[in-house]
């Protein structure tokens, strides 16, 4: 009971508060809100790692730029590559392979057997074997390109 009778007297002294003492209270409250918020940002940014704040300054300096490939978009099959799910391959107009190719949607699906140029990052697959294109972009080419 004596906790409760506290949090009653809290509340009640809480509730009389009026005028400029109310505008002081809650500029007091804000302020010590806002150093507490500014310490926390600060001591967790102090515990982030070296390659977390700059990623530039870690030992892989490598950029992945993006590249393009024109050619024609065939089925490979579920089987090939199922750990790396790839499907799709692009190849020549002689049908000989260009690159893997790989998308997080269906575009591929779409665009299936048709000339196109795809747009993306290459990477490797997870044996290190061969280069796959990670699909960004699809654009469809016909005989008047």
């Amino acid at each position: 009971m004596y906790m409760l009778d506290l949090l009653k007297n809290i509340y009640n002294r809480i509730e009389n508060i009026k005028g400029r003492k109310l505008v002081f209270t809650v500029i007091a409250i804000f302020v010590t809100f806002m150093l507490i918020g500014i310490l926390i940002g600060y001591f967790n940014d102090s515990s982030l790692k070296g390659d977390e704040l700059n990623p530039t300054e870690s030992g892989n300096t490598e950029e992945v730029k993006e590249v393009s490939y024109e050619g024609t978009i065939t089925f490979l099959g579920e089987g090939f590559y199922p750990e790396d799910k790839i499907s799709y391959v692009l190849t020549d107009t002689k049908g000989e392979e260009i690159i893997l190719l790989r998308a997080t949607d269906d575009k591929l699906a779409i665009v299936e057997n048709l000339n196109v140029q795809v747009i993306g990052k290459v990477s490797k697959t997870k044996d290190g074997r061969s280069e796959v294109l990670v699909v960004r972009e699809v654009v469809l080419k016909n005989a008047t390109n």
